[in-house]
């Protein structure tokens, strides 16, 4: 099924590579007694025959506007298998509006990047960049179509050597 530019399939796959989205499923999952490790776990679902939790998809509401995409993502209390598409574009919840969060682009030669939690951060907030309002850049983001021109554009947004290292941190441990 496609989801802006996305596939369910890739979203999912970007989603269970995210560690703590991982652990907080399990941690927080109600069969889970109290103590045990996500390894106890398991091996508790494989014994009785359950299914893996992780192959649940992820529920995703396709915006068709850099508003729609804002309002989705603004929304509280969000369980954590939901998120909002825009485009090339994908931004997860963890539990609610103040928590961790993830964001995704898709590039032109079809590879997904984390495009950092700290952009992520920023979309939620929903405080404008300087002059430029939040659908201008979300629509600037959803135009770049390379890693190099992504660089380019984080570099230019935050205006930081610490924050391009760190995004370039998670693209090299994500490669």
């Amino acid at each position: 099924m496609e989801i802006g530019l996305f596939t369910q399939e890739e979203l999912t796959k970007q989603c269970h590579e995210k560690e703590w989205l991982r652990q907080f499923r399990v941690l927080n999952d109600p069969y889970l007694p109290d103590g045990d490790s996500p390894e106890e776990y398991k091996q508790i679902t494989e014994s009785l025959g359950l299914k893996d939790p992780f192959t649940k998809d992820y529920v995703f509401t396709e915006c068709k506007s850099a508003e729609q995409f804002l309002k989705e993502i603004r929304e509280d209390n969000w369980p954590i298998d939901q998120g909002a598409v825009f485009n090339s574009l994908a931004f997860i919840h963890r539990v609610n509006i103040l928590d961790e969060c993830a964001a995704f682009k898709k590039l032109s030669d079809g590879s997904i990047v984390n495009i950092g939690s700290l952009l992520a951060e920023k979309l939620e907030s929903g405080k404008d960049w300087g002059e430029r309002k939040l659908p201008e850049v979300i629509e600037e983001l959803d135009a770049v179509k390379t890693r190099e021109e992504l660089g380019i554009f984080m570099k230019t947004e935050y205006g930081a050597e610490q924050i391009q290292d760190e995004i370039q941190d998670e693209w090299d441990h994500e490669l």
